[in-house]
């Protein structure tokens, strides 16, 4: 049998076909576990409403592995002692608002993201009650990434807080560190502690925060090496839907439950806007003199500005209809001058700023040509107004009350000099830098 089997790779290695056979032997393999998969989970998904018949109250605990908890029941799809071996790529087979809480300890890394991990937290999401708790720990990425950073071997090796598989298979940090982040191939995705909330705030929970080590939920062993949060379902929305639903009103009222709820704040300040925000400061950045941001929200361009060289929070000036923005913009930046009023009366003097910042605002408002008109009178004469807006061509969300282009904008704003005209985030932002003149 060994000779017909080495005579058979012989030929295929001659034949070139050596390489085209293992990747197919591969995939025959991956096929026939995973149709063994499916008919555990198939099996699994028939016990689940035998459990919601019997089982108060309903915890979930997300590969379990071979361990027991009491109360909760343990979801492994390769354990043979677990309740249920479902397989968590699937919708999970539990009805809307029917589970307490939702426990998993070293199991979100083993995803892949954004699929299937978005999916599964958003089916934890959907499956929790309402003031249902999902609670998780994760190895901290960041932290090992840190510590090897500092570039000192021998403090990386006193500070090295996860275990090797074989010290003779690890040659330096860097084969420490490739271990802990694949792990032979086991781990998918690293974590921080800032995507860890940021994720789960996109699966829909509006209530996310880091938490200590808890002995009641946690493993001792795993306690040096893990990040832990907690998300909290608040409502049965998720705060994506809820967020996106609001803000279409274009109201104070929806604003206000934008920036007051951290969650939503997160969710809105990602990583593309943060971006676009970098890009403004960077603008101003050789820009003297005192600034206002027009809609400034929750302070956030502001807080980038009061952090370049020689800028003084005094000479920072936001305006925001949103009492919770204005809330947060506070926190963000002390020392700034921060007011709730509207964009079409700003109680400042004519000719009073050097630079004025109106970014996202205009398409949102009912008379945008009044807040421009207004913008510019409190501009100083040789002042620039920086203007950005979404780019009518591509955009089409439902709550903008203006879908300009560029020519479309230019012909709005004729009576105002522009000097800078760019496009931001490819193509999605168009960017406009008027000069006011002497004697206007």
């Amino acid at each position: 049998m060994k000779t017909i089997r080495h005579f058979s790779k012989e030929l295929l290695r001659r034949l070139f076909l050596l390489e085209t056979y293992l990747l197919f032997r591969a995939a025959w393999r991956q096929l026939h576990q995973e149709i063994q998969l499916y008919h555990h989970h198939q099996n699994a998904c028939r016990k689940v409403p035998g459990i919601l018949r019997s089982v108060r109250p309903l915890n979930l605990e997300l590969g379990g592995g071979d361990r027991k908890k009491p109360g909760w029941i343990n979801i492994d799809l390769f354990s043979s002692t677990a309740e249920l071996t479902l397989d968590l790529r699937r919708p999970l087979p539990f009805p809307d608002r029917c589970v307490d809480s939702i426990h998993s300890e070293h199991v979100l890394e083993h995803f892949v993201y954004p699929e299937p991990l978005t999916t599964l937290l958003q089916e934890c999401f959907r499956v929790l009650k309402i003031g249902g708790v999902f609670e998780s720990g994760v190895p901290d990425f960041g932290k090992a990434f840190n510590l090897y950073s500092q570039g000192n071997e021998e403090r990386f090796y006193a500070q090295k807080f996860w275990d090797s598989p074989n010290p003779n298979w690890c040659k330096g940090p860097i084969d420490e560190l490739n271990w802990l982040v694949y792990m032979g191939g086991q781990h998918h995705f690293m974590f921080d502690n800032q995507n860890l909330v940021e994720i789960l705030v996109e699966a829909g929970f509006d209530q996310v925060h880091l938490r200590e080590y808890d002995p009641v939920f946690d493993s001792e062993e795993r306690k040096h090496q893990s990040l832990y949060v907690k998300a909290i379902k608040t409502t049965s929305q998720s705060l994506n839907q809820a967020v996106h639903t609001g803000l279409q009103n274009n109201d104070a009222f929806a604003y206000d439950a934008l920036w007051g709820n951290e969650g939503a704040v997160r969710l809105y300040a990602g990583p593309s806007r943060r971006l676009l925000w970098q890009q403004l400061a960077r603008i101003a950045v050789d820009m003297e003199g005192v600034i206002l941001d027009m809609g400034c929200g929750g302070g956030h361009l502001l807080a980038l500005l009061s952090q370049q060289p020689g800028r003084r929070p005094e000479d920072l000036y936001g305006t925001d209809y949103s009492g919770e923005a204005i809330k947060l913009a506070h926190k963000q930046i002390p020392g700034a001058h921060l007011m709730k009023v509207t964009v079409y009366h700003l109680d400042f003097p004519a000719n009073y700023f050097n630079i004025v910042f109106a970014c996202e605002t205009l398409e949102h408002l009912a008379d945008p040509a009044a807040a421009l008109k207004e913008g510019y009178r409190v501009l100083k004469p040789g002042g620039r107004f920086i203007i950005t807006i979404p780019n009518g061509a591509l955009d089409n969300w439902p709550g903008h009350a203006h879908f300009w282009d560029e020519s479309q904008f230019r012909k709005f704003s004729r009576d105002y000099p522009i000097v800078h005209f760019e496009v931001l985030e490819q193509g999605l932002t168009l960017l406009f830098i008027f000069q006011k003149e002497a004697g206007n």
